[in-house]
Formats: structure tokens, C-alpha cells, sequence
């Protein structure tokens, strides 16, 4: 298992959460996006915000930070997750 924060794909050009200058939340309450609140508020707001996450990270391509981490596989297969701001191992 590894673990890692979001910082690990700011190489690969996905911007961390509380960077102060670039991170996502440096522009934007996060409970005004990403909480039960929002959702209940404006869900259609929300999922723009997701699926503009989703279409940055799915353009992104690993980084070596990113490809340490397989631990001798033949065949990986990397997939970005809406939900994290990294790369997950699948297969």
C-alpha cells in the first residue's frame, strides 16, 4: 500500500488543494463546492466542479513519482479518480 498526498501529481500538471497561490481552494471556499452543503444548495454547480476536475486529471499523464510507486507488475494500468487528485493503480 502507499500512500500520498495531492502533491504527488502537481508534476503532472493537477493543481494540489492549499497551495496558497495555485491551489484549488485558494480562489474558492471549498464548502461553497465540495461539501453536503453544496450539494444541497446547488448540485449542479457541484458536479461542474467534478467533472472539470475530471476532464484536467483524465489529460494528465503519470509522473515518475507516479510510476515508483508499481512494484514489479508487467502490465499497469493508471486511471484518474474525480474524487482524489491522483493517479490509482487498477489491475
Amino acid at each position: 500500500m502507499v500512500l500520498s498526498g495531492a502533491g504527488i501529481s502537481a508534476e503532472s500538471g493537477i493543481a494540489t488543494y492549499r497551495d496558497p497561490e495555485t491551489g484549488l481552494w485558494s480562489k474558492v471556499d471549498p464548502y461553497a463546492l465540495a461539501s453536503g452543503y453544496a450539494w444541497k444548495r446547488n448540485p449542479y454547480k457541484v458536479w461542474a466542479r467534478e467533472l472539470w476536475q475530471h476532464h484536467v486529471m483524465a489529460k494528465a499523464q503519470p509522473n515518475l513519482g507516479h510510476l515508483a510507486v508499481p512494484s514489479g507488475r508487467a502490465t499497469v494500468r493508471w486511471k484518474s479518480s474525480p474524487r482524489t487528485s491522483s493517479f490509482c493503480r487498477c489491475g
